[in-house]
Order: structure tokens, then C-alpha cells, then sequence
């Protein structure tokens, strides 16, 4: 859909469909809105919304009112109407450059979930160049409000669409994360419309409301002079509403607020009953508008529940599951998350107080989120660089903690394993593209992974804010998976913070460049690699007697190993770092004392295969092949300058030596500063 134009039907094959003859259509415009007493419908419309836990009750006025005698409502029908504009936000449609080429409106209906027509997104191509934005309204003085939020679409998570012409519907998956990075900026705010696929929502000749973005335009309300004309057809609706282009995939309500359809396209009274795009919808070529057809509600749910990939598809479930909690039309995430996995207990539970809703739905929120990461592209290099195996170290340090029965867990741009005994990773494993890193601000707080059970990863009990003595340190570095576009390198600096990425480092292993937390840009900078790429493998070493603090083992020393592709061949070297005079039991004992042992962190670069019988890790024979310390290869010959201009060397002492586990490192030599290392 192009900006300034809209899908039309002809009113002549309108009218064929419906079964309409134009005195009927005639005489159903000249009737006024609720002339006829359905007093019984409205009162069965309110018992089932009752049932359901929608908290609404019948009262003498609601009677009335369907009687043509009385138009009051209470003043709950503008709470409800202000929430249920917030679910509804401008679609932005961008072509491949990015460029924006149209606007049209759509609404969530769960909390990952945006429903539109299927002009508007036609393809998943349309869908994954295209965003949603929430806000875009004025305040109650009419002014634009400064701060709108911008999601983008995510059809690789979900996207399904009608397969008629009437059923110009499309679902497409959000992303959680706001597009612009900005700081608490979650989807799951702006809550969702809970649908409801029963027949009955709506009468002929009652009113309907409108929320859309007419024209692209701040958001709007189409509140009355809005009556449904007929609804004979199952799968579409006809009314009358002032719509513009724009409008296309905006919620239109019954007076419970209530979606009852999805606005598609208008009906134009044209001459030989042609249909196509109109430029506007007000005094298009060839006739006027008559009236607006939306896909009916129970129509979109019939068709995704006989859909059986779509039911596979997990938001689709979660989406499906919520229809039957029944609730409130306009709903939050914390009412979606109680029990999207247990429907009847949850059902037990309704009307009770909510216990931590809202750090429940933000956990759901963000589980749904991780369930569509892809992780470490094995790929990435051009050569295909496989997962580490960690076979032989599970014999020593127990399984993996699987989710689903998959024991990687992915990322944006990475994925690790975790140790179920140690809680923390084996190994984790990061594409880094150089060519499009980024520098987004630091997420807020650490957080944990809300696919694992409780106990199945270290959390922040297992550091202090008293003492500055163990930094929480990454496996993979906050910046490593922070490239991409926006949603990538944002997705990627909120990834790196999950605990399962962390593990104890003592703070001069993390917060010095000179060895540990500069090797990535050191060799970025100085290997010669194809496309400033590099795949980076990073873990600790566990041995079975290492000291004990806060009911976790702690590492004496990480690995790191280094994969870059130069001439279609594959270059690897391998790092290890030592904070093993840090972390003796005697060392630990001290830690609530503040007493901080004296020394220095000691790097060294090792031969992948002394690693690879150190850890218990297996990397691949391409990654040992192509070692540049194994002896009698040739290291790439590179000019070497310091990683963000000049670095001291590091000073070693006796005493710091000493205390590092040499003989278990193998082939080895020990670094004094990054220019030491072979490439």
C-alpha cells in the first residue's frame, strides 16, 4: 500500500455478496441506529462478557439504550476507550532502502502479536522492512506528545495471512525492544485488544467506534454517526464510518469495546462495479464512498484455529490459549501471563490480587523474545565453523541445562551451553562483525534468563555491592554481539546481560584492555581477515577443587579463542587468563574483609590443542589446523599497533607466576601486552 491510497470495493459487488437488493441497502441507511428492541441480545451479549471475567455488569441504562430511549454510557466507557487506544499504533511501511512508503494502522492482540490487513503487509519481505509505532497521538491540550515508540516487525517469529480476498488479515510477530533502544521501553506497555471469536458482538444498526491513524495522521476516533449496515456475510461486515487512507487495519469496536471486525477497505459507488485503489476516500475518480467493509473478528480466529501451522507456531498458541481465559476486552500483559500455560488454574485464580504481575508478564515477554533468537551462525565466516563440543567435559562437570531439550541457548549473534553443575557456561561462542559494530548505551541491569528454572544459573546473590572485588564479567563482551541494525545491536547489548553469559572475574581481569578485555579489538585491528569478521569462543576452566564462595565454585582462569577466515582458510589462536591467586580459598576467606591479595592478572597465549585437553572442549579440526602457535605454522605477518593507541606493558612479578597452574597450560607463552601475541 502506497501513502495516500486505499483498497475499494464496488457497493454493486458488495451488495451481490451480501445478498442485498439497493432498497434494502437504501433502507438500512435511512434507519437510525438502534430502532429495534434486541433487549435480549444486548443482555445475553453482557451475561457471556460477565462469564468470561470481563467484569461487566448488566444495569437498567444498558437496557435502554438498545431500545433507541437512552444513549447514556458510564464514564468506565472512556477508561476503557483511552486504554484500548493504546493498543493501537501507525504502521510504518519501508521498503528494502528503508525508506518509508506508506502508513497504515494496526492494533496488538497479545502480547507479541499485531493484527493488520494483508495489503499492508503482503509478503514477509514488506513485513520484516516495517515497523509499528505506538504514541503517535496528542495529549489532552492538542499538542503532539514528544515521545512515541517504535517496534519493529518480526515475521520470522510469526506471520500468517487469509488466503481470500475477504480475508485481508495478517498477524505478524513485534519485537519486544523498542527500536530506538530507549531505556524500560517495553511492547508489553501499551497492552493488547483480547479478542473473541463468538458470534453476537455486534447487531445491524448499532454503533461501532473506530481507533486508526487516517492518512498516517496522529491517532483518531471515529466515536459516532458509525452503524453497522450488515452482517449477513460470515466473513466481512459492512458499515459506515469516516475512514481515510491510513485507516486500513484499525480495530473498529462495539460499545463493550469489543473488537468486532478489522477495517479493510471502503465501498465506493462507482459505475460498471469496478474495484481497485482509490487516491482518497472522500471524492474518489468515478463516485463516492458509501461505506467500509471490515473482515469479521470470528472469521480471523476460525481461520488461524483450522490452520494447522499456524496452531505450531508459539505465539499463535499463546494468542489462541488467551481466547480461552476470556477477561477483559482490553487487557494487559500481566493478565496474559497468569496462566498462558495453565488455563484452568488460572481460571481458579481470576479476581484474585496479583502477586509480582508485572515481573511475571515481563519474564513471559522477554522468554517469547529469546524462543526467537537464532544465536551463533555457524556460517558466518564463509567456512563452516561448528558449535564447540563439550562431551568430554560433561563427564567431569555434569549435563548441560537444556530448555525444550535443546541444550544451546541462543542470543542475538550468539549462543552458549551452562554447566547445570558449575551455573555457569562451558563455553559461549559470538560472531562479531567489525563492519557494523556499535556503541549503544549500557543496559540497565543485569538480568536472568527467563527460559531456565530457579537454581539453574548464578544470579547477583553471588556478588556484593559492599566490596569491588569480582566484577560480574562477560563471557562474550556487551559490544561483541552489538552489530547490525538497530534492533540487532540493541537486541544484542540486553542479550549480553543475562546472568548465563556472566561469570566471577576478579575486577582487574575485566576492567583491564591491555590483555583480557581488549584481545577482540586488538585482533580486529591488526589480523588481516575477510570483511572485519570473527567468531570468538570464551569460557572459564573448571578444575574440581576450585574454592568455594557464596555456594558457587569459582574459575581460576578463562579461555578465549579467536577464529578469523584469511584467503578462504581459517586462522585461530587461543588465550588463556589467570585469576588464580585471586581466588584461593585463603584469598575468598578475605573478600568480606576487604582484604585484597597483592599481584598481578597474567595472560597467556596456548596452543588450541593444550587447550582443547585442559577444558574438555572440543573446537573442530579447522580451528586446530589453523593455530597460529602450533609449531611449524606460519603465524599472518601483521604490522602491529596497539589497540586504541599505546598500552604499558603488564608487569610480572615471581609471586604471580608462581601461583598459576603452568603445567596444566601446555604449549605456551606467556603475554606481557597484546603485541606479543602470534596472529
Amino acid at each position: 500500500m502506497v501513502q495516500g491510497f486505499e483498497l475499494f470495493k464496488s457497493l454493486k459487488d458488495v451488495l451481490d455478496q451480501l445478498g442485498l437488493t439497493d432498497d434494502d441497502y437504501a433502507a438500512l441507511k435511512k434507519a437510525p441506529c438502534r430502532e429495534r428492541d434486541q433487549t435480549d441480545r444486548l443482555a445475553d451479549l453482557i451475561a457471556r462478557l460477565k462469564n468470561r471475567g470481563a467484569g461487566i455488569q448488566a444495569s437498567s441504562y444498558d437496557l435502554e439504550r438498545i431500545l433507541g430511549t437512552n444513549d447514556l454510557v458510564g464514564v468506565e466507557y472512556l477508561t476503557r476507550g483511552v486504554r484500548a487506544a493504546a493498543a493501537v499504533g501507525r504502521v510504518l511501511i519501508r521498503d528494502e532502502s528503508d525508506n518509508t512508503s506508506g502508513y497504515a494502522s494496526g492494533f496488538m492482540v497479545s502480547p507479541r502479536l499485531l493484527l493488520t490487513n494483508r495489503h499492508v503487509l503482503p509478503d514477509k519481505e514488506t513485513a520484516a522492512a516495517s515497523m509499528v509505532e505506538f504514541g503517535y497521538e496528542k495529549d489532552e491540550r492538542g499538542i503532539a506528545k514528544l515521545q512515541t515508540q517504535v517496534y519493529r516487525l518480526d515475521p520470522t517469529a510469526a506471520y500468517f495471512v487469509g488466503d481470500t480476498d475477504d480475508l485481508d488479515f495478517a498477524f505478524c510477530a513485534v519485537a519486544p525492544e523498542e527500536q530506538r533502544g530507549t531505556a524500560g521501553a517495553y511492547l508489553s506497555q501499551w497492552g493488547y485488544l483480547r479478542l473473541d471469536k463468538q458470534l453476537g458482538k455486534v447487531a445491524e444498526l448499532e454503533y461501532v467506534t473506530i481507533i486508526q491513524h487516517p492518512g498516517g495522521d496522529y491517532k483518531q476516533v471515529a466515536l459516532r454517526e458509525n452503524k453497522v449496515l450488515s452482517k449477513k456475510s460470515p466473513t466481512v461486515l459492512l458499515y459506515q464510518s469516516d475512514t481515510a487512507p491510513g485507516s486500513s487495519g484499525s480495530p473498529v469496536f462495539n460499545d463493550q469495546w469489543q473488537v468486532v471486525a478489522l477495517h479493510s477497505r471502503g465501498v465506493k459507488k462507482a459505475a460498471g462495479g469496478a474495484n481497485g485503489v482509490a487516491k482518497t476516500s472522500t471524492a474518489p475518480a468515478g463516485g463516492q464512498y458509501e461505506a467500509n467493509l471490515g473482515v469479521r473478528i470470528s472469521a480471523i480466529v476460525n481461520f488461524l484455529e483450522s490452520d494447522a501451522e499456524a496452531k505450531k507456531n508459539l505465539l499463535v498458541h499463546a494468542f489462541l490459549s488467551d481466547l480461552q481465559l476470556g477477561g477483559l476486552p482490553v487487557a494487559s500483559v500481566e493478565e496474559a501471563a497468569e496462566g498462558i500455560d495453565a488455563l484452568e488454574r488460572a481460571r481458579k485464580k481470576r479476581g484474585a490480587p496479583g502477586q509480582g504481575g508485572r515481573r511475571v508478564a515481563l519474564a513471559r515477554e522477554e522468554q517469547l523474545a529469546l524462543q526467537s533468537r537464532t544465536g551463533y551462525d555457524p556460517d558466518f565466516l564463509g567456512v563452516t565453523i561448528l558449535l564447540p563440543d563439550s562431551t568430554a567435559a560433561q563427564k567431569k562437570f555434569g549435563p548441560p541445562v537444556t530448555v525444550g531439550g535443546d541444550a544451546v541457548l541462543n542470543y542475538m549473534h550468539f549462543s552458549l551451553e551452562l554447566s547445570s553443575e558449575r551455573k555457569l557456561a562451558y563455553w559461549t561462542a559470538v560472531n562479531i562483525d567489525g563492519a557494523t559494530a556499535a556503541s549503544p548505551a549500557r543496559a540497565p541491569k543485569f538480568r536472568l534468563d527467563p527460559r531456565l528454572k530457579e537454581g539453574e544459573q548464578s544470579g547477583d546473590e553471588l556478588y556484593t555491592e559492599n566490596v569491588n572485588y569480582f566484577d560480574r564479567g562477560h563471557m562474550v563482551r556487551r559490544k561483541d554481539p552489538s552489530w547490525g541494525d538497530s534492533y540487532e545491536y540493541n537486541a544484542g547489548n540486553l542479550d549480553s546481560m543475562y546472568f548465563t553469559n556472566i561469570a566471577p572475574q576478579y575486577y582487574k581481569v575485566n576492567q583491564g584492555d591491555q590483555l583480557w578485555a581488549g584481545l577482540e579489538d586488538y585482533v580486529l585491528n591488526n589480523a588481516t581477515n575477510d570483511g572485519l569478521k570473527i567468531s570468538v569462543f570464551t569460557g572459564p576452566v573448571f578444575k574440581q577443587d576450585d574454592a568455594v564462595h557464596r555456594g558457587v565454585q569459582i574459575p581460576g582462569k578463562f579461555w578465549k579463542v579467536v577464529a578469523l577466515v584469511h584467503n578462504g582458510v581459517v586462522r585461530s589462536s587461543a588465550y588463556v587468563v589467570s585469576q588464580e591467586k585471586f581466588v584461593t580459598a585463603e584469598a575468598l576467606a578475605g573478600i568480606d574483609e576487604e582484604v585484597e591479595p597483592l599481584g598481578n592478572i597474567l595472560g597467556f597465549q596456548v596452543s588450541v590443542a593444550s587447550l582443547q585437553k585442559q577444558i574438555g572442549i572440543d573446537f573442530g579440526p579447522d580451528i586446530v589446523s589453523g593455530d597460529a602457535f602450533k609449531k611449524g605454522a606460519a603465524a599472518v605477518k601483521v604490522s602491529k599497533k596497539g589497540p586504541r593507541g599505546k598500552k604499558e606493558a603488564t608487569a610480572v612479578d615471581e609471586e604471580s607466576l608462581e601461583a598459576v597452574d603452568v603445567a596444566a597450560l601446555g604449549d605456551h607463552k606467556l603475554l606481557t601486552s597484546l603485541k606479543d601475541i602470534d596472529l
